[in-house]
């Protein structure tokens, strides 16, 4: 169908709506008036701002130096220079990282990270040039807690890899688990759920996104929790990035703004 034909008997009533700027409930969702194809299935839309800090663990920076003579990978992202590991303890975590490190220490990771013997991660991140290890040579669990509305429905995204190592290989593989709970009853708001990952190579982390989870918030603040299920002697683990929550309804909203049927 041609959205831009203005002849009004070839447009459907949601066309006729978006062109009056008017919105329609759709699936229970928000939509400025337009035409869904009949196939296919619909999935979650989500409105609003982000609503969690550091996501994609760009914050704070991970330090660079030059790389020994040879070993440099080709056309690094980031700064030129090759990253260290940054490991973010449960005592010391700085305070632009944006997430609480629960116990143990987690590994804030940069593009261009050259572990020795030539074994440098050159794959590219989801988001930015970092993400973040769940194990900084122990399982360090973070936690992020935001504000929430009661009744709101909550969209919580994010991708994981491995850290492709040869010597991490050797334990591969790794595996986590992200919990979202009320901040006030502990209450579980989804089941939680557990992801592995064994396949990243140094050149390609090959990154899995993970299945939204979908979560209606019962308080004014709920929390998001990643934890390496890898045992205290694991110095590698899994890989988290691109982070993000965001609204997907909000009870209310249709009456605010008004609706049309």
């Amino acid at each position: 169908m041609n959205l831009e034909n203005n002849s009004p008997q070839k447009m459907c009533p949601r066309q006729k709506m978006a062109r009056a700027g008017k919105w329609f409930v759709l699936g229970g969702m928000l939509a400025l008036g337009a035409c869904r194809p009949a196939s296919g299935p619909a999935g979650p839309t989500v409105v609003g701002a982000e609503l969690l800090v550091n996501g994609s663990f760009e914050k704070p920076v991970t330090p660079h130096d030059a790389y020994p003579p040879g070993n440099a990978p080709p056309a690094p992202r980031s700064s030129g220079g090759r990253t260290h590991i940054m490991g973010l303890a449960a005592s010391a975590a700085p305070p632009d990282f944006g997430w609480t490190i629960e116990s143990g220490k987690a590994g804030l990771m940069g593009y261009g990270y050259d572990s020795g013997g030539g074994n440098v991660l050159m794959g590219h991140m989801v988001e930015g040039d970092q993400c973040l290890q769940l194990n900084g040579r122990s399982p360090g669990p973070i936690s992020q807690t935001f504000a929430t509305e009661v009744g709101t429905v909550y969209s919580l995204s994010f991708a994981y890899a491995n850290n492709p190592d040869p010597d991490a290989s050797r334990s591969c593989p790794f595996q986590g688990k992200v919990v979202v709970v009320d901040k006030s009853s502990g209450k579980d708001l989804v089941p939680p759920l557990v992801f592995t990952h064994k396949n990243s190579t140094l050149a390609d982390y090959r990154w899995v996104h993970a299945v939204p989870l979908i979560f209606t918030a019962t308080g004014d603040h709920t929390t998001i929790r990643f934890t390496s299920t890898d045992g205290p002697s694991y110095q590698w683990g899994v890989f988290v990035d691109a982070v993000s929550v965001k609204v997907v309804s909000r009870p209310g909203l249709f009456d605010r703004i008004g609706h049309v049927f």
